[in-house]
């Protein structure tokens, strides 16, 4: 089957819901759905189609969700002139295509026309060939009101820039080859990339730039002026150390994640103006003492995650946690350098603060261990 049989509908004209995925289809016309003009979910995945001719939606101005994933489209050269589609429009699934290329324009020439509170829209576009994100525009607000949000997915693509001017709530540039990002989203998530350089149009209150080239924090350039960013995940880049001012107005940070990044040592004053974190990740890095006067602001973290550092415990089991941290509920040690020993009565130490050391996920059957966490006998 070739072309979808559009003289079947005729006696379910009613049907809302239509699944023609994985039929062989190669191509469809406005035609094709002159019969079914309630109709609310599309399904064509699976199928050969390469492109869209004089595809208008005409008659669908009732669609809520379509789903053209897994096809040989090359070119989101649609021409929905049905603005009532848009209106309604909930899910537009055009992954795992071919498609080289995306023009921000599209989402502001549909978007705009729509003027309905509350719209939550999803765009898949991962696991395409885009090599370009093309922005033109001077500014693209397309979000009709602050409770309507707009989810763009572009990971594993080909993208080595992108420069995103839409309003966009969730901008996923995952598993790219980026080296250069401009953004503006509410959360931007750019994992898995070569990303040196990043800038914002607007502030964000979600951040994750895991795995790229990032050597400093100067430049992503809101981090000295950002005041709005609740969450943010810096693993896994070469940073090496990090200047004391550098969250100094992220007074609003919850969550706050460090791992891997290659640390040496905390500074007095890093973490002085982050009163309402609540999770902070130190993890694998080479911490090699634990200094609790650096920690002495954090009055609502929760979660310490100090694993895989070269900590050995003898400045950790006579600290009064409820005195450094009065919220702390959970701390990870996992992977360090620790003394059996100083393990021991680090444990002991907890327990009477009522605070849970995190055993070990994978524990150690044949080296000395304590809670399934390894540890060392001195000499």
């Amino acid at each position: 089957m070739t072309r979808l049989p559009s003289a079947c509908f005729t006696k379910f004209t009613s049907i809302n819901e239509l699944y023609a995925n994985n039929t062989g289809i190669e191509l469809i016309e406005d035609d094709d759905f002159q019969n079914v003009r309630y109709l609310q979910i599309l399904n064509l995945s699976g199928n050969k189609i390469d492109k869209f001719k004089n595809l208008s939606f005409l008659y669908l101005g009732s669609l809520r969700e379509i789903d053209f994933s897994h096809n040989q489209i090359e070119d989101l050269d649609l021409n929905i002139s049905n603005v009532s589609v848009w209106n309604n429009l909930m899910k537009i699934d055009f992954s795992y295509n071919k498609i080289k290329k995306f023009n921000e324009q599209i989402l502001q020439k549909y978007f705009k026309t729509t003027q309905y509170s509350n719209r939550k829209v999803s765009i898949l576009l991962n696991n395409n060939q885009i090599e370009k994100f093309i922005s033109t525009m001077r500014n693209c607000e397309i979000l009709y009101d602050q409770q309507s949000t707009l989810e763009l997915n572009l990971t594993y693509n080909s993208l080595k820039s992108i420069e995103s001017k839409c309003d966009i709530t969730v901008l996923d540039i995952s598993n790219n080859q980026l080296e250069d990002v401009k953004a503006n989203a509410t959360e931007v998530i750019a994992d898995n990339n070569k990303i040196k350089t990043m800038n914002f149009f607007t502030d964000p209150n979600i951040v994750s730039l895991k795995n790229n080239d990032l050597k400093s924090l100067d430049y992503v350039n809101f981090l000295s002026t950002f005041k709005n960013v609740q969450e943010l995940d810096i693993s896994n880049n070469s940073f090496g150390t990090l200047k004391k001012e550098t969250f100094a107005d992220m007074r609003n940070l919850k969550k706050l994640s460090l791992r891997g990044i290659g640390l040496t040592r905390t500074l007095f004053g890093l973490f002085g103006h982050l009163r309402k974190l609540e999770y902070l990740d130190l993890s694998y890095n080479d911490l090699s003492t634990f200094d609790h006067r650096h920690f002495l602001a954090l009055d609502n973290l929760k979660i310490l995650e100090l694993s895989g550092n070269k900590l050995r415990g003898d400045d950790m089991f006579y600290i009064n946690f409820r005195n450094v941290l009065p919220n702390l509920q959970f701390i990870a040690l996992e992977g360090n350098e620790l003394w059996c020993d100083h393990l021991s009565k680090i444990k002991k130490n907890l327990n009477a603060q009522q605070i849970e050391l995190i055993e070990a996920k994978y524990p150690v059957k044949y080296e000395s261990n304590i809670y399934g966490i390894q540890c060392f006998y001195d000499g």
